[in-house]
């Protein structure tokens, strides 16, 4: 799988080991976290979480803003880094345990903040 690259690989392969007993919990727990983000946020008029059909970690989040880049910006003051976005008025979030670093209620509050 890694061919002539496997001597330089091996600082990878010690991070993943040393998260690899407890990821399931993370995730299943990060699972929980943007459930409460994403039910949160499409109740608010401004945002409309879109799930991707037949399941996966990646969501759309429609943003209803006249200025998408301000909105990143202000949420990258907070510690929240949303990729750029190529789909008009939507960001494309991945869950991932780096939801469990906050709530999703304070989480949420962020983004309407932001908006």
């Amino acid at each position: 799988m890694f061919g002539g690259g496997l001597p330089q690989v091996w600082p990878g392969a010690a991070v993943a080991l040393h998260f690899a007993d407890d990821f399931l919990d993370d995730y299943r727990a990060a699972w929980q976290q943007a459930e409460d983000l994403f039910q949160r946020l499409d109740a608010h008029p401004g945002f409309q979480v879109e799930y991707i059909p037949n399941g996966t970690h990646i969501v759309k989040l429609h943003v209803d803003t006249a200025d998408l880049d301000a909105f990143r910006e202000q949420l990258s003051q907070h510690h929240i880094h949303l990729p750029s976005t190529s789909h008009g008025q939507s960001f494309t979030l991945k869950i991932n345990p780096s939801l469990n670093r906050t709530s999703g209620p304070d989480m949420a509050q962020t983004f309407i903040a932001a908006l």
